[in-house]
């Protein structure tokens, strides 16, 4: 998938949750490096990737199922192993995310306007 079709499927994942234009996710995701989430050979989602920053975006009808071991290890230990650790954000509002990111490792380091900052040292 080109990069402007990975930020088409971010805005329609994001548009779900709250009101933004694609403009504005246009913006919000020039600094990544998005790559497309595969879950049984479909695109379900959009990571993206910032020296340690990672970020995940998955169709709401498959959370749960496509998240494996296997791709977090995949994502997360090159991160760690180069960074020393990965790092991302979740809106405190967001008890799923939040559930989420402790589950695969991530650790709450700090909290500010709504936004908890995490980051994991070691993964599944």
């Amino acid at each position: 998938m080109t990069r402007d079709q990975l930020t088409i499927l971010l805005h329609q994942i994001f548009s779900r949750r709250i009101a933004c234009s694609l403009d504005d996710v246009t913006r919000s995701v020039e600094r990544f490096v998005l790559e497309p989430v595969v879950w049984c050979g479909t695109v379900v989602g959009v990571l993206m990737r910032d020296g340690p920053e990672v970020h995940i975006e998955v169709d709401g009808a498959v959370h749960r199922r496509w998240a494996t071991r296997k791709f977090f290890r995949g994502v997360l230990g090159p991160l760690i192993e180069r960074f020393g650790y990965a790092s991302t954000t979740v809106c405190e509002s967001n008890r799923r995310g939040m559930d989420f990111c402790r589950r695969i490792g991530f650790d709450e380091i700090g909290r500010e306007n709504g936004i908890v900052k995490m980051i994991c040292k070691v993964t599944l």
